[in-house]
């Protein structure tokens, strides 16, 4: 079985240049039909730091509401990581590299996005997410 035939792409931030500011998400990520969500932020040439990079969760779509997940493995900017390693923002070395959140969205919230800002001049970045574990196929 291919388990790529039951899962569905959502493109979360056109790729940009980034300057040392927050960057609006292009398209917020509706988990509703999934149980999971591995949410891949690529930091493609990084003249900077990154200052923060979390997940954050609403009930209701169209930018209101978000909060937090509070979640170990949901923040690269504190905390710990899933695997129970420290969490580390990309730095201004990490460049042509991958961030991956693992979400298993069963108990949160129906909407996710991600929170990104920029800590270099000109930060190229994207971001795609795929929701997997469907309830349909």
């Amino acid at each position: 079985m291919n388990y790529l035939q039951n899962a569905k792409f959502v493109n979360v931030l056109d790729p940009v240049s980034a300057a040392a500011s927050a960057i609006t998400m292009d398209n917020e990520i509706d988990t509703k039909g999934f149980d999971y969500c591995t949410v891949v932020f690529q930091l493609g040439s990084a003249n900077g730091a990154v200052t923060e990079l979390h997940l954050e969760q609403s009930d209701a779509g169209g930018g209101s509401g978000f909060s937090e997940v509070g979640v170990e493995g949901f923040d690269f900017s504190s905390g710990i990581e899933s695997d129970v390693t420290n969490a580390a923002l990309p730095g201004a070395s990490d460049d042509d590299n991958l961030f991956v959140f693992e979400v298993d969205t069963r108990g949160l919230k129906r909407y996710l996005r991600l929170e990104y800002t920029s800590g270099g001049s000109a930060n190229l970045s994207a971001c795609v997410a795929i929701l997997s574990r469907a309830s349909e196929t």
